[in-house]
């Protein structure tokens, strides 16, 4: 217990009060987002079966046999049916694009469907083992105030009016995808005919759910695969949830990253706080040693206060961390599908490792010599004290925040990555920094005596001023970052598009709608980008190569190469490389496509010819002249691939991986799309053509934007307070830094004083200083910023550069004001004492 007691005497000291903080903010940190993960992905594995509502789901593009039914009811299997389409619904003049889901008696198998009487508020929740009754509906809560509902109104969906009986708080299988977008309204399946919604080429998913034991689930599925077409596939838990956890990985990896940067921050601070720790220790253990402690029992008296400490500031961590999850969580709750079980223990020992491996790997370096003080330090003070170098500590820290990062995020490959990242930005912000000082050291004499001074100050603590100009101009760099890709990437691709530019799509015409849709589009004075016949299909064959096949040995070929660094794995990419495809035809080039190889069908070609997209064809390893199979409705079709195409998918016009030749698609009932542009007019244009032609299907853009605008800003707003942390950690390493150069600074004040220094001109000179390097840390930032923007600009997005002016002067001026300010308030004691105490004190 003697170490806690010194412990606690030494807690009066500023340098122990950073090692407990920097400890903390390190616990807090990693606990928080191990802590959130934890519980999102013990509920998804608690959730699994209600994923799916059901063991197991047969997928179609077309309406389920009832043989099949009646063969899995035969089995003694429960049994539900949904259909899963996107349309327009109408409530008076106000319309919304809607994931609409009809369900079958016995919906759902597994899991709970949950309902209230009012939208918003803290209203009754409702359990129910069933779906709404013919001729009713449940809309989810936020189309209420889009089409100004109340419980009890008729809603429009296609043909029909239903009459909303409750609000849809949560179902169990929703899924993600295209056909889930949108405010979810659920209704009886009965009713679905009567909405005239559905026609021959509607893109829909049909669903068949099995539900019993598992040995009479798989001789089901095993009598019917040999009929199912490529068509039709067998969705259990593990498929439904690869994407959720893939998704799930990368936001979890992102966040560890950033929380494992805070640690790294952190141990910066400790390793600072460790050196004045060990100077002010040094006649302590002198004193020791000369009394006839040995140095063994030295190491363990101060190992044992940094395990106390450790111990106390982790507790705290732990508690703050809960809260921080806690917020996140609530932050997210609106993209969530599973309810979170309670906090784990397993990562609340994560993130207090994550505080002791910190305190060990960035103290111990400085504090393991301390013991060797030889005791006539007490007597002669110019006795030489042992220390560890600096390029050990360097080489120790290096080494330490690489494992840190590789065992927190798991990512061998990506903790090279960003050490090797962040060993860039310190050269150049050091390179920076270096040229900074000289400009303003030539400049000083012309500046007067408080900024010859400050530039003197930052001029003799060199190393120390790289160092913070690094850890500051990196943590605003990210800040700066995230809060640029959440407000303006968006809105400039926006702003690049063309005013005209189509804001609407239009899917699902039939042939005999044409010439109304042209003729309304007429009276609005209105044109489109051109009408585009839609068929839905799958690449079957390469060659007279089975597709998947082919896609499951060129996946294993690379899994060899990308399984070091976790990537995707081989059984992701038959689904991918084979599944439905959008296919269409043209005579024509169309606008924003470019032929990159091969030549575009002669217009007296007899052969069915394709073109392919680029990078379709590359990643399904397609050469020109290959002869492609499609199942386009159970039936099969050849072509022979004659161009490739290169895409601009920004576009905003009907863009297809794969064209036909004119004619080649002709009989398998195709429906078509276009693009148009149609000014804002309160939706009155969107609610007439739909009503003209309720089997068509209109994508507002705009309203697209929007949910995306809504995401970005819900995820970012976790991400950002994480990212806030970090800053706050870089902080630590100010407050660090400044103590551990106090027995210098007040010396240096002490001589001034005696010189006749005012308190006026010392002060000045210490916000200058602390704002100089601020200002030149957020220097470092905005070129950092601008650059990762440059690169998502130009090699992610593909947009034209914009540059943001502003963030040049933000950066630098948020820099130099709270630096400076806090660096000036780390400061001002030393203001405060009389001249002939500072002198005593340094002496």
């Amino acid at each position: 217990m003697l170490s806690l007691r010194l412990l606690v005497r030494n807690l009066r000291s500023a340098e122990v009060r950073i090692l407990g903080l920097a400890t903390l903010m390190a616990v807090a940190l990693v606990s928080s987002i191990a802590l959130f993960a934890d519980r999102l992905e013990r509920g998804m594995e608690a959730q699994s079966h209600a994923f799916i509502a059901s063991d197991r789901v047969v997928r179609s593009n077309r309406q389920i046999p009832e043989s099949w039914i009646a063969q899995a009811q035969g089995a003694s299997l429960r049994t539900a049916t949904t259909t899963v389409f996107s349309s327009m619904v109408f409530h008076g003049d106000s319309s919304h694009l809607a994931s609409v889901k009809a369900v079958g008696e016995g919906y759902p198998l597994i899991g709970v469907l949950e309902t209230s009487d009012q939208p918003f508020g803290d209203g009754e929740v409702r359990e129910h083992r069933m779906g709404p009754a013919p001729g009713e509906v449940w809309v989810e809560g936020r189309l209420f105030p889009i089409l100004q509902l109340n419980v009890g109104d008729h809603l429009e969906v296609g043909e029909t009016q239903l009459r909303i009986s409750q609000v849809l708080v949560s179902e169990p299988d929703r899924g993600q995808g295209f056909m889930n977008f949108g405010a979810r309204v659920l209704m009886h399946a009965q009713d679905l005919p009567s909405t005239g919604v559905l026609q021959e080429g509607s893109r829909a998913s049909f669903n068949l759910l099995l539900a019993g034991e598992e040995e009479s689930i798989d001789t089901v599925l095993a009598n019917l695969q040999p009929g199912l077409s490529v068509h039709e596939r067998v969705i259990d838990v593990a498929k439904a949830q690869s994407r959720i956890a893939r998704n799930l990985k990368t936001a979890r990896n992102f966040l560890m990253l950033a929380s494992v940067f805070g640690v790294l921050l952190a141990g910066i601070a400790i390793a600072m706080a460790a050196q004045r720790f060990c100077s002010r220790h040094v006649d302590q253990v002198a004193l020791l040693k000369s009394l006839g402690v040995v140095s063994s029992r030295i190491r363990q008296l101060y190992l044992g206060q940094m395990l106390w400490l450790g111990a106390i500031a982790g507790g705290i961590g732990l508690a703050l961390g809960f809260l921080l999850q806690m917020v996140i969580a609530e932050s997210l709750s609106s993209l969530l599908t599973v309810n979170l079980p309670a906090p784990g223990l397993i990562p609340s020992l994560l993130g207090l490792m994550a505080g002791f491996l910190c305190l060990l790997f960035f103290a111990l370096p400085p504090l393991w010599p301390l013991p060797k003080v030889a005791p006539i330090k007490v007597l002669r003070r110019e006795t030489p004290v042992a220390s560890t170098a600096g390029s050990i500590q360097l080489i120790v820290g290096f080494l330490s925040s690489f494992c840190l990062l590789w065992l927190y995020t798991g990512e061998l490959a990506m903790s090279g990555a960003v050490m090797a990242a962040w060993a860039g930005v310190a050269l150049v912000a050091t390179g920076l920094a270096i040229l900074f000082l000289r400009l303003l050291g030539r400049h000083a004499a012309q500046l007067g005596s408080q900024w010859r001074l400050a530039i003197a100050s930052l001029k003799r603590r060199r190393a120390e001023t790289h160092l913070q100009v690094v850890v500051f101009g990196t943590a605003l760099m990210l800040l700066a970052t995230l809060l640029l890709v959440r407000g303006s990437l968006l809105e400039e691709w926006r702003l690049q598009l063309p005013a005209d530019a189509p804001n609407h799509f239009v899917v699902n015409l039939s042939p005999a709608e044409l010439p109304e849709f042209e003729g309304l589009l007429a009276e609005r004075a209105l044109s489109h980008s051109g009408l585009y016949p839609l068929v839905r299909g799958r690449l079957t064959h390469i060659n007279g190569e089975d597709a998947k096949a082919r896609a499951l040995a060129k996946a294993e070929a690379e899994a060899e190469a990308e399984q070091a660094a976790g990537e995707r794995g081989p059984s992701e990419a038959p689904e991918a490389m084979t599944r439905e495809l959008n296919l269409s035809w043209t005579s024509e080039v169309p606008e924003g496509n470019s032929i990159t190889d091969g030549v575009w069908w002669a217009a007296d070609s007899r052969e069915v010819e394709v073109s392919v997209e680029q990078e379709f064809a590359k990643w399904r390893d397609i050469a020109l002249g290959d002869e492609l199979t499609f199942s386009i409705g159970g039936l099969s079709l050849k072509a022979r691939v004659t161009s490739f195409r290169s895409l601009r998918w920004d576009s905003l016009r009907p863009n297809f991986f794969v064209l036909f030749s004119p004619g080649a698609l002709d009989d398998y009932a195709p429906m078509y799309m276009t693009s148009l542009y149609a000014p804002a007019d309160g939706g009155r244009f969107v609610a007439d053509l739909v009503r003209r032609h309720p089997t068509a299907l209109v994508i507002e853009m705009e309203k697209i934007f929007t949910q995306i605008r809504s995401v970005i800003d819900q995820v970012s707003g976790s991400v950002q307070l994480v990212f806030w942390l970090v800053f706050l950690a870089s902080m630590l390493v100010l407050m660090a830094s400044v103590h551990a150069s106090m027995d210098a600074r007040t010396q240096e004040v002490g001589l001034l004083r005696a010189l006749g220094s005012s308190r006026r001109l010392l002060r000045h000179r210490l916000w200058i200083e602390f704002a100089a390097l601020g200002a030149l840390s957020g220097l470092v930032a905005a070129l950092g910023a601008e650059s990762l923007l440059w690169g998502l600009q130009r090699f992610v997005f593909d947009l034209t550069w914009q540059p943001h002016p502003w963030i040049w002067l933000s950066t630098p001026v948020f820099g130099a004001v709270v630096i400076g300010a806090f660096g000036a308030w780390s400061c001002r004691h030393l203001l405060s004492l009389p001249p002939a105490t500072v002198l005593r004190q340094a002496a």
